[in-house]
């Protein structure tokens, strides 16, 4: 084993030393390189360009069907009606006054209200009633509660 990576070194280091010889001495250099550098102006492209004012009426029209073009014109002559009357506004108001409070979970006071209206007297008898009509009946060996009411 110790033969073979003595070779193999000396293989490495022959390679390396061959490609240096070749590099340094062997290669020739193009005789016809030309330092010439290329000089490029943006001068004379900024006097070309001139810069044009682009406005709506300069822009393509756009091909639409008839029917698209009805909607649009629909459109526009619902905008350009009059102010709604303020009684529609305060209706309109008021009907999403009443979806935002719907939608509006209760408050803790609300909740401390509630639960004092519902006296001891009432929450005895919902669970006299709990006890007494749910029954466990035997279903094909399985037992299952059941609702006698």
């Amino acid at each position: 084993m110790g033969k073979f990576i003595t070779i193999l070194f000396g293989v490495y280091i022959v390679y390396y030393v061959g490609n240096i010889i070749y590099d340094l001495f062997l290669i020739r250099d193009p005789e016809n390189t030309d330092n010439e550098e290329d000089v490029f102006s943006l001068e004379q492209d900024a006097d070309e360009n001139n810069i044009v004012p682009v406005t709506i009426d300069d822009v393509e029209d756009i091909k639409r069907p008839a029917n698209q073009e009805q909607e649009i014109d629909e459109n526009m002559a619902t905008e350009e009606q009059e102010e709604p009357d303020i009684n529609d506004l305060r209706k309109k108001y008021e009907n999403e006054k009443q979806i935002d409070d719907f939608n509006s979970a209760p408050t803790i006071e609300e909740k401390i209200e509630r639960a004092k209206k519902i006296n001891s007297a009432v929450f005895k008898e919902m669970l006299r009633k709990a006890e007494t009509s749910i029954q466990v009946v035997d279903l094909n060996g399985q037992k299952v509660y059941k609702s006698a009411m």
